[in-house]
């Protein structure tokens, strides 16, 4: 899996209130997940795998995720494409970049 060597883009200042948007934003949506936030790795592992498996099995609930938390369908686009990774891994990494900003935001207009 490709998205591992973006784990460096989520500092560890950034990462537990990314981990926890995403949960919160994963709730919102009404569904289940297993997201691993023991370490930066096995997040990004369990974020993809969560893709994989909405990817497959529900993709009305990814998209219903994707719309919720924001994400592009160009922007999905232009990672896959850039970094040259599978679909499901643009998804992962474009859901985890948007938590990220909306975490920045939010930091910023909240002094």
């Amino acid at each position: 899996m490709n998205i591992i060597k973006f784990s460096n883009e989520l500092t560890d200042d950034f990462f537990s209130e990314v981990a926890h948007q995403l949960q919160k934003d994963i709730d919102m949506c009404g569904l289940d997940s297993s997201i691993d936030i023991t370490s930066k790795e096995n997040f990004l592992k369990s974020v993809f795998q969560f893709v994989q498996y909405l990817h497959h099995k529900d993709v009305k609930s990814m998209m219903n995720l994707l719309y919720r938390i924001d994400v592009k369908e160009q922007h999905i686009a232009d990672v896959a494409r850039k970094y040259q990774l599978s679909f499901e891994e643009a998804i992962a990494l474009s859901i985890i970049h948007r938590e990220l900003e909306k975490v920045k935001f939010k930091r910023a207009h909240s002094k």
